[in-house]
């Protein structure tokens, strides 16, 4: 009888630690992914905002941008760049045409963030 009832206290602990160790993992994993949430948001609007041309922007720095975004889309690479150069200044971006070469863009100045 009383090998029983320790098994059972042995078994109730258990099943105690083992609800309380699932219960703080479940609440570390929502804030993980809320965490992730938020940055993934801030990281959206940041790249969103990269590309945010006006409307007289000329086609070749169009283009530029379009191209911009397609590799980023490949390598993800806009998020860190945002970070460390800011944002791209393309009404400040000038084509240079030429007969031989067609046009050049010179790089936009960048806006510190």
């Amino acid at each position: 009888m009383k090998t029983v009832i320790c098994q059972l206290k042995k078994l109730f602990f258990i099943s105690c630690l083992v609800l309380i160790v699932n219960s703080c993992r479940k609440a570390e994993t929502e804030i993980v992914s809320k965490q992730y949430t938020e940055t993934k948001t801030r990281t959206d609007k940041a790249v969103k905002q990269f590309f945010t041309l006006p409307n007289s922007i000329e086609p070749t720095i169009k283009k530029v941008a379009d191209q911009i975004s397609r590799d980023n889309i490949r390598s993800g690479f806009l998020e860190n760049f945002i970070k460390t150069r800011g944002f791209a200044l393309w009404d400040k971006a000038m084509v240079k045409t030429t007969k031989t070469k067609g046009a050049t863009l010179q790089p936009a100045r960048i806006m510190r963030c």
